[in-house]
Parts: C-alpha cells; sequence; structure tokens
C-alpha cells in the first residue's frame, strides 16, 4: 500500500499535465514549494512529455541548493567536481525555456543552468544573478602619501575577516584569502590606467614587506605596504580568492556540453562564480542579444569571475550576434581548441596520451571517427595528418588510450595532438566587450571566422590568436580569418606590452620561423577604426597570407602612451603578406617593421614612415 502512494505522489506531476504542450513553471510550485526541486520536476516533466515549451513566471526568484539538483559536472577551464544546478537540461529535446523577463537569484555554490546530451533548445528572456558574488568589493575613502597607506571602505554587505594580518573572505561557510586583485576606476567602471602598478601584494618585493591590515570599523580597512603605487579615492578593488585550485572558477552560469543547436537569446548573466557562459563539443550555439553585465541598478562593479564567454572544441557554426561583454573578470570570447600529449607509443595503432592541464582534467578529447594530428611542440606544426581514431578508452581524468585505424609513425613523448574533427566555424558580429580585465576576444579555431562590426575597449588586446603548449595547451590554427569593420577603442591600458591585435602563437624553436610551414594561414584585416593612446595596433607571427587595408588609425590623447617605441605594424616570420591603403592620424607617423618575412607588399599607406 505505501509503495502504491510513493508511485502515485511521484506520478502526479505527470498526471496533472499529461495533455499540456506548455508546462508551467508555477503549477510545480504549489506542489513543491521550493524553486530549485519545481524546477527539477518541471523539466523533468517536459522531458517525459516531450512538452515544448516551459514557462517561468515573471518575478525575481530565489534559488537555493539545499533541495537542488547534484551532479558530478567535469568541464574545461573550471572546476571540476559536485554541483548543485537550478535548471539542469539532461538528454532534454526539442524544448524552449522562456523566462518571461524572470531573474534567476542563486544562492552559494551553484551552477545557474547546464545543457547536456542535449539537442534543439532555447532559452530566452531570462536572467541569472547571485545573491551575494564571489568576490570582494570595496571602495578607497582616503589616500595617505606620508604613510604610505590608504582606508578601503568594503561592500556594505561583505562579510570578511582579518587572520594572520590578512584579509580573508567569508564565504559558503569557509574562509578563502583575498587573491588575485583589480582596481576599477570610480567614474567610468573600466579597470584603472597602468592597472599593473597597483596590484595588491601580499609581500611588497619593493618595500621588502608584507603588507599590514588595521580594521578601523565594521566596514573600513587601512591598508599599508601592499601596493607599489597608491591607489586613488573613488577607486573600487576587486579581489578574488587565492585558495587552490583556483576557487574562483567553482562554478559557471550557463554551462552547455555534448549537445547541438542551442540558442540563448535575450539572455543576462550579472554575476558568476567562475565564468558566465561555457561550451564544450557542441555542435551549433548561437548567442542572440546575451548580455554578460554587472547587475543593472546595484553598485556591483563587475559581472563574471572569469571570461564572459567560452567555447572549447566545438563544431559547426558557434554565433555570437548583438551581445554586450561587460566588467568580466577576464575574456569577453575565448574559443579554442585543447591539445592532448602523446606520453608513448604502445604500438602501431595504439598510443597512450594525456591532458595536461589542471582544467582540462576529465575532458572527452577524441571519440571514434575522429580525426586527429600530431603537433610537434617546438614548432606547432603538424608532423603527421591525419589519424582516424577507432576508439578511445579513459584510464582517468587525465590518460587515456587511442586506438588508429592507421599505423602510428614514430611519436615521441611530449608531441600534441590536436583534433581537427571539433574546429568550428565562428562569426562574431554587433558585439560589445567594454570595461573588462583581459582581451576582447581570443579566436583560436580552423573553422572559418567572421569579426565584424563589433566595438572593442578592453583592457588588454581587442583580438588575439595564439595556440600553446607550454601552459594551457590550446589549440586553434586559422585557416580563414576576416577581421573587419571593428572599432577598437583604447584597448591595452593595463601595461603588458600588448597591441590592439595579437596574432602570436607561442613557438618554442622562432628558429623555425617560416622554415617548414606556417602556423596560421588567410587572415584579413580591413576597414577597421583604431583609436588608439598608444603605438602598438598588430603584431603579427607565422602567418602565410595576411592582408591589412583600408584601415584608420587615430592617435588620441586620453591616456599617456605605455610603449611609445614599439611599431605600429609588427610582422614576423610571415609570407605574402599585403599591407596598403592605410591611414595614420596623430603627432607622429606611424612605423611598420618587417622581420624575416617574406612576399610583402607595403603600398599607399598614409601617415606612416618609408619603409
Amino acid at each position: 500500500m505505501r509503495s502504491a502512494v510513493l508511485t502515485f505522489i511521484c506520478c502526479l506531476p505527470l498526471l496533472l499535465f499529461a495533455q499540456r504542450d506548455t508546462i508551467r513553471l508555477t503549477d510545480f510550485l504549489a506542489i513543491y514549494k521550493d524553486f530549485s526541486l519545481s524546477t527539477y520536476q518541471a523539466l523533468k516533466a517536459c522531458r517525459d512529455l516531450a512538452a515544448p515549451l516551459l514557462l517561468i513566471p515573471e518575478g525575481v526568484h530565489d534559488y537555493f541548493p539545499d533541495q537542488a539538483y547534484q551532479r558530478t559536472v567535469k568541464m574545461s577551464n573550471n572546476i571540476n567536481g559536485e554541483k548543485r544546478i537550478a535548471f539542469p537540461l539532461l538528454q532534454q529535446h526539442n524544448l524552449v525555456i522562456d523566462g518571461q523577463g524572470a531573474v534567476i537569484r542563486l544562492h552559494g555554490v551553484m551552477m545557474g543552468s547546464i545543457i547536456h546530451q542535449s539537442s534543439q533548445i532555447e532559452v530566452r528572456n531570462l536572467s541569472f544573478d547571485w545573491a551575494t558574488p564571489f568576490y570582494l568589493q570595496g571602495r578607497v575613502l582616503a589616500v595617505n602619501e606620508k604613510e604610505q597607506t590608504y582606508q578601503l571602505q568594503l561592500h556594505k554587505n561583505e562579510k570578511w575577516a582579518i587572520q594572520n594580518n590578512d584579509l580573508v573572505i567569508q564565504r559558503a561557510e569557509d574562509n578563502y584569502f583575498i587573491g588575485g586583485n583589480y582596481w576599477f576606476d570610480g567614474k567610468t567602471g573600466a579597470p584603472v590606467y597602468k592597472l599593473e602598478r597597483y596590484k595588491g601584494r601580499h609581500w611588497n618585493p619593493y618595500k621588502e614587506q608584507h603588507y599590514a591590515l588595521n580594521a578601523l570599523d565594521a566596514h573600513t580597512l587601512e591598508v599599508k605596504n601592499t601596493i607599489d603605487s597608491l591607489p586613488q579615492v573613488g577607486w573600487h578593488f576587486i579581489a578574488k580568492w587565492r585558495n587552490f585550485p583556483n576557487v574562483n572558477r567553482i562554478a559557471p552560469t550557463i554551462h552547455l556540453q555534448q549537445s547541438k543547436d542551442i540558442v540563448l537569446r535575450s539572455v543576462q548573466v550579472h554575476s558568476s562564480a567562475g565564468m558566465g557562459i561555457i561550451g564544450e563539443k557542441c555542435e551549433n550555439v548561437l548567442l542572440e542579444k546575451v548580455n554578460v553585465i554587472p547587475t543593472p541598478n546595484t553598485d556591483r562593479v563587475i559581472s563574471t569571475n572569469a571570461d564572459a564567454t567560452h567555447f572549447v572544441n566545438c563544431r559547426g557554426l558557434v554565433q555570437l550576434e548583438d551581445c554586450v561583454f561587460e566588467a568580466s573578470m577576464d575574456d569577453g570570447l575565448n574559443i579554442h581548441g585543447n591539445y592532448a600529449t602523446i606520453r608513448s607509443k604502445i604500438n602501431d595503432h595504439l598510443l597512450l596520451a594525456e591532458v595536461v592541464h589542471i582544467q582540462q582534467e576529465g575532458f572527452i578529447f577524441a571519440e571514434a571517427d575522429d580525426q586527429l594530428r600530431i603537433i610537434h611542440p617546438n614548432t606547432l606544426l603538424p608532423i603527421y595528418d591525419t589519424l582516424n581514431v577507432v576508439k578511445t578508452e579513459l584510464l582517468n581524468d587525465s590518460y587515456f588510450l587511442i586506438h588508429t585505424k592507421e599505423q602510428l609513425p614514430e611519436a615521441q613523448d611530449g608531441y600534441g595532438l590536436d583534433n581537427i574533427s571539433w574546429s568550428a566555424d565562428l562569426v562574431m558580429r554587433n558585439c560589445v566587450v567594454r570595461k573588462n580585465w583581459a582581451r576582447g576576444a581570443l579566436f583560436k579555431t580552423g573553422g572559418k571566422v567572421l569579426i565584424e562590426d563589433n566595438h572593442f575597449s578592453s583592457s588588454m588586446s581587442g583580438l588575439r590568436n595564439w595556440g600553446e603548449m607550454k601552459f594551457f595547451n590550446e589549440s586553434g590554427a586559422a585557416n580563414d580569418v576576416l577581421i573587419q569593420n571593428n572599432t577598437f577603442t583604447n584597448v591595452c591600458r593595463v601595461a603588458n606590452g600588448q597591441p590592439a591585435i595579437v596574432i602570436f602563437p607561442q613557438i618554442k624553436d622562432e628558429e623555425s620561423l617560416g622554415r617548414n610551414g606556417y602556423y596560421n594561414r588567410n587572415i584579413r584585416i580591413i576597414d577597421n577604426t583604431f583609436n588608439t593612446f598608444d603605438s602598438g595596433i598588430l603584431f603579427a607571427q607565422s602567418i602565410d597570407g595576411l592582408t591589412f587595408s583600408n584601415n584608420t588609425i587615430t592617435q588620441t590623447f586620453d591616456f599617456a602612451p605605455i610603449f611609445p617605441d614599439k611599431p605600429t605594424i609588427y610582422v614576423k616570420g610571415c609570407q605574402k603578406v599585403n599591407i596598403e591603403e592605410n591611414r595614420y592620424i596623430g603627432q607622429q607617423n606611424g612605423r611598420i617593421e618587417i622581420e624575416r618575412s617574406e612576399e610583402v607588399r607595403i603600398e599607399k599607406n598614409e601617415g606612416f614612415e618609408e619603409n
């Protein structure tokens, strides 16, 4: 009897909604009360009944981890582990979730949503935020030049303590020492000019002293000996956590994994305990009018703790249209592949390989029918093309076996593997990236790339392409890139020496540049506008086919130049280079520097020094 009652209760939602095409979350709230549990049951009903629409009621809804669905999540560039999830879409198909303007306010360590092994999913008109963000925020009240101190007023809701003369953030019933920290201008909301001079250090190498803290009241600290240069009154201080391993990436807001035909439309991400949106091993993803921005009408300064958007080993088309990425603590967009590392050739058809970076652990590098290239670690060029995968065997989160159809060539420990079956096309159009720490967009994909009609004002380079097998092991040799009609405004303000556009694979053997091939090919940068206070615009290396034409570069006087002696355009180890019909407007002429490159044409450029 008891078993029958339990069965009836479990099946009650299906009995109630069996005839509906539209599932309403309000109906489940009437039964389960808690938003997390109700959402899980509503999504389950959508899946079981093949209902095509789930409606979320308007308003601000509080989601707590206590009754939320939990699963082990392994994801690139964030921290793996057990995650509580507000919107778990697992093997869900043909579903639209319409938030009708609702705000999902998360509490504690949670993920906003995971879309896993699903297809034909659209999420629209929905916002995600956190009741308490995963960073510490303060504002400079006063500066004492003589004593080399400043007063920092922490946010009124901030939970903090001083332990052994170290500032501690209190979150989720735990204590975290502050780590990466940044200063944002109180007037513009952007990272401050020459930010590296002001970053706080627990040990000040300039004064050879540990920093000192003094609590003045419940919300105000006096800080001494922490930085090279004192901040200014009104600046905002932002600090993330330093506990290993990188807990400031503990939970992205939206995670797309092994899914196809996913649309996020009019979705807002206001905070995150990691990245805003990360997609991996997905096919065809559209972000339309997706905004990753700080919570409106509040005093919050930043949005996400890491990248606004991030895509790993996707294929098909990744498309970003009419999006705004503002004040994220890392890149606006990063799209790339992952290199795996060969550890040994076991026999003529079997390799032992490893994903070496800690934030790649658990990543599914290859599966049956994928095609791989073997990459030389010193040149990043393919030495064997192509291996067809018969099957893979996961040994643990780092090591796996690859069975190949072809007989393997000699493969040494440390050589790389690149999965060319998962390399997406990219369209980034009419988007804005501003006020963020780090780069505007990193395009590291072998598919067709179109970046047009965007506005970049990031604190580092506006655009960057690079592959490397030194640390992150991120791949992405470009084959067809068009960068046109974009505007770059005062990028590279933090004094790290980067120009507006960097195309710079980290090749260990620089003597090999151009000798055995080129990392990138067919890159066109045309009809763009660069409004810049500094000298560097383009640094390009190892490209077969580079065009930089019809661009206008105008010197601004908003900041003093940081690297005035750097060339405007620097090309190294390239071939088939065309630099023509560009215009430089400034107090001095622009300068073009070419090194170890072939088939170079420089013509009809105005305002540049003669070459």
